[in-house]
């Protein structure tokens, strides 16, 4: 990197720490861009303090860490929250909520008034499962690779009130989109009200074909829930491409936001029939902000979403998906031919992103795991699903170093032999 870039990049980082936007000139740009493509990877991870932690995380699928330049700020803000009556704090601060608000509803192509902020993605999709009005034998199509947890709000609904929940089986490994979008299609009965469906599966990091799902559910009078987890400021998509009916995310994990953060999207038509979790005034039934009547939370956290959105301008996302492509196909090149190892993700551009997952074919899951901590130092996620073998995931981020991946090479080629 040429030194006026450096310098440039730098100063855009210590006015983030100070708390302040982009350069005004830099306004709409990407630091990719204004560099010409020469983005300095190294100097991005040197803004994450976990870069420099002796265990190396690989395991940012649940969740993130944030970036200095984010903490100092959040910090800045519990500090004024807590020299002030909180609620004042959160009346002074509910334009730069709303702005942050606008700023993501432009990210994913839809408005302000259909997003609210909510602690987790369970937290919105829950909002959804357990508010959508729904009578006895009503069904619910779910998978087999959906998160267990609104999977469990669904089961909870089934002996409350006597829904039915229809799982489709997939094999991510083995069909195509075409075959995916099939499996549910032929899950549809007249008594069909929701599909809840994952945009990238948590076990293996599978992109599922969410526009041709919903296309297809809508032809046949069915709402969609998309679960996006692990898709906000990972890998570029809308909420208007999907033409899904409701959304969630968290923005702890790939925007690297305060803990917990996350996103709920209704479609505007759809809010007023939903019952909020925690129920609220009569009179803001036709209104996002009922899904955020919780009680006392920690406001300061919700507006650090606008500096972690600042620093997620400084790569673009463009670039961010790059580069977290790359990391993944370098460690997974390297073991996909070894003796005893399995990969047990799709590891094509189209189809995954930063996160993938390998079997040591006869060694358990957890016994792998406690080895890879206490003797690599290497932290990773032991996932699977239920009655089979487990296997490991790795989820790599933008503090992560190819030295890192390669400590992780080397533990998978000691291990598997």
């Amino acid at each position: 990197m040429k030194d006026n870039t450096r310098r440039t990049f730098l100063i855009q980082l210590s006015l983030l720490s100070a708390g302040a936007l982009l350069v005004p000139s830099c306004k709409g740009k990407s630091m990719n861009e204004l560099n010409g493509g020469k983005l300095d990877w190294n100097e991005i991870r040197e803004q994450f303090p976990i870069s420099s932690n002796e265990i190396v995380q690989f395991n940012s699928g649940s969740s993130g860490t944030m970036p200095i330049a984010v903490q100092k700020e959040l910090m800045e803000l519990i500090k004024t929250m807590n020299a002030m009556p909180p609620y004042e704090a959160l009346d002074m601060w509910e334009n730069e909520r709303s702005r942050t608000k606008e700023r993501i509803a432009s990210m994913l192509g839809v408005t302000k008034e259909e997003l609210a902020f909510v602690r987790n993605t369970t937290e919105g999709l829950n909002n959804v499962l357990m508010g959508l009005p729904l009578k006895k034998d009503d069904e619910v199509i779910c998978s087999n690779v959906d998160y267990p947890y609104p999977i469990y709000s669904i089961n909870q609904r089934v002996e409350r009130e006597g829904i039915q929940k229809v799982e489709v089986q997939l094999d991510l490994m083995q069909n195509s989109n075409e075959e995916i979008v099939e499996a549910y299609k032929n899950a549809i009965t007249d008594k069909t009200k929701l599909i809840l469906l994952t945009h990238m599966t948590h076990r293996e990091g599978h992109i599922l074909p969410i526009s041709k799902i919903c296309d297809m559910a809508h032809a046949n009078g069915v709402e969609v829930l998309v679960d996006a987890a692990h898709s906000f400021a990972h890998v570029e998509h809308t909420i208007s491409e999907f033409g899904c009916d409701y959304y969630a995310t968290s923005l702890h994990k790939w925007l690297n936001a305060p803990h917990g953060t996350g996103l709920l999207y209704v479609a505007k038509s759809k809010i007023p029939k939903i019952f909020p979790l925690s129920p609220s005034d009569k009179k803001q039934n036709d209104n996002m902000v009922k899904f955020e009547y919780i009680g006392t939370r920690s406001f300061a956290h919700e507006l650090g979403i606008g500096p972690a959105l600042e620093f997620l301008e400084i790569t673009g996302l463009t670039a961010k998906q790059e580069h977290l492509h790359a990391l993944k196909k370098y460690w997974t090149d390297k073991v996909k031919n070894l003796k005893n190892v399995q990969l047990h993700s799709n590891t094509s551009q189209d189809k995954s992103c930063a996160i993938a997952s390998f079997q040591i074919i006869g060694k358990s899951a957890g016994a792998i795991l406690n080895q890879f901590e206490k003797e690599f130092k290497l932290h990773l996620k032991a996932t699977g699903y239920k009655g089979e073998v487990g296997f490991l995931r790795v989820s790599p981020n933008i503090f992560t170093s190819y030295n890192n991946l390669d400590r992780l090479v080397d533990a998978i080629r000691i291990t598997s032999n």
